[in-house]
């Protein structure tokens, strides 16, 4: 298979068709980040930010590495037509996640009945976030087969356009009923996971191939589960990366706090944005030259993708910079422009860094090197953590925003290192092509 053809005409128009996902499910997470910052108050905001930055935390053993492993397992049985494979990779997943789920439950259950989780305000929001957590996993397993298959659009279409948009609606029948309340908005988000999940079982079961009803399942659960510790360890250190800040802030810090820290990553994930989308559209093509031994399309792929990506990310980080505290008075109201200024502007510039360096994790993870993808991501976690813990009680959410950034920077330096000498291949946005 020639895949220098196969990048060309293919993988621009699904880039395209995720691009019109990604852009339709901005305004609408817009939107009910702005209903409810406005109207629940930076305290009440605060507290639901909390708790949904503890919703992927939890989730990990049931999310954490799945969707990596099954999007590496779908394409690689796909590319050569293994279907019994296939079919036994996603029956297993589904199983360890109901399997998981249920333990996370009785755990959880038990030590409250035992007293040993506090109640009160935004503790009083875990069992929302318990709930959550089964259907987080299972919608895991969707995405992971969609971008397996090579079906990027139906990965993100229900969780980028198809949630928010659930919830939106849920959110302004609250507010016209008088019951726009943190809890109430927590149950709304765990209807949209379980509406989704259905309604992309039902796509999923039209873009796998016929032929899988006479198939009989193929196991290999311990070569899958052995891959799925490294997977999921990179996983866990990934979202601990994403939400430390604010769980720490939650923890050490004030509410308003954490609803800065909030508004602030809203706008650098928007500088993040263009390399979120290529790497969605990227992954079964990096295992397509891997697999062919094609140094010369993973070189070319690596250097295309961080340079369109920083083309498009850049002049959104530019207005963040200079025009950031007027943006955010403007859209999220003058409760947060003053607070949420200086951390937008420091998680910007670790993004720009983020986005300049490529594709380091996808790269290593999709080519079986995840266990060495963990030593970077291990690294980028304890000085973020490090730095959080020192600097969060002098600086609030400003300290939170430089830990989080220098970690991101350790990581992109530190697998940008171990990428060329594993793979011989420059994620940068100067690598030969």
């Amino acid at each position: 298979m020639d895949v220098q053809k196969i990048l060309k005409r293919p993988f621009i128009k699904k880039l395209l068709e995720v691009g019109l996902v990604k852009a339709l499910s901005i305004p609408l997470a817009l939107a009910i980040s702005v209903i409810l910052a406005r109207l629940l108050g930076a305290n009440d905001f605060g507290q639901y930010s909390f708790a949904m930055a503890l919703v992927p935390l939890l989730a990990l053993p049931v999310s954490g590495g799945v969707t990596a492993l099954l999007t590496r397992e779908v394409a690689a049985n796909k590319h050569v037509g293994n279907w019994p494979l296939y079919k036994g990779v996603m029956l297993s997943a589904y199983q360890w996640v109901i399997l998981v789920s249920t333990v996370l439950v009785v755990v959880y259950l038990c030590l409250a009945m035992a007293g040993w989780i506090p109640s009160e305000e935004k503790w009083g929001l875990l069992p929302y976030v318990i709930l959550l957590v089964p259907l987080v996993g299972l919608n895991a397993v969707r995405d992971g087969a969609f971008r397996g298959l090579k079906e990027p659009f139906w990965a993100i279409l229900p969780s980028q356009v198809l949630q928010p948009l659930i919830v939106l609606m849920g959110v302004t029948i609250l507010l016209f009923a008088g019951a726009l309340e943190k809890e109430h908005v927590m149950l709304s988000q765990a209807a949209a996971l379980l509406i989704i999940f259905l309604f992309s079982t039902a796509i999923l079961k039209r873009k796998q191939p016929s032929v899988l009803g006479g198939v009989h399942a193929f196991f290999k659960r311990k070569q899958w589960l052995a891959a799925l510790v490294p997977f999921s360890l990179i996983n866990i250190v990934s979202v601990l990366n994403s939400n430390v800040g604010i769980v720490l802030l939650g923890v050490m810090g004030e509410n308003e706090s954490v609803a800065a820290m909030r508004v602030a990553d809203k706008g650098a994930q928007l500088v993040n944005l263009p390399l979120v989308l290529i790497g969605l559209v990227m992954a079964p093509y990096v295992v397509a030259a891997w697999s062919n031994s094609d140094k010369a399309s993973l070189q070319r792929l690596a250097t295309r993708s961080s340079q369109g990506a920083l083309l498009l990310s850049f002049p959104c980080a530019l207005a963040f910079i200079f025009y950031g505290e007027e943006l955010v008075n403007l859209v999220f109201g003058l409760e947060y422009g003053a607070i949420s200024y200086a951390p937008l502007v420091i998680l910007t510039i670790g993004q720009l860094f983020n986005v300049f360096f490529g594709q380091v994790g996808l790269f290593l993870s999709m080519t079986g090197h995840e266990k060495i993808t963990l030593i970077g991501q291990a690294a980028s976690l304890l000085i973020n953590i490090l730095l959080c813990i020192a600097l969060i009680p002098s600086y609030g959410s400003v300290g939170a925003a430089i830990g989080v950034s220098v970690g991101l920077l350790v990581w992109n330096v530190l697998l940008f290192y171990l990428l060329y000498k594993y793979l011989g291949v420059k994620s940068w946005v100067f690598g030969r092509m």
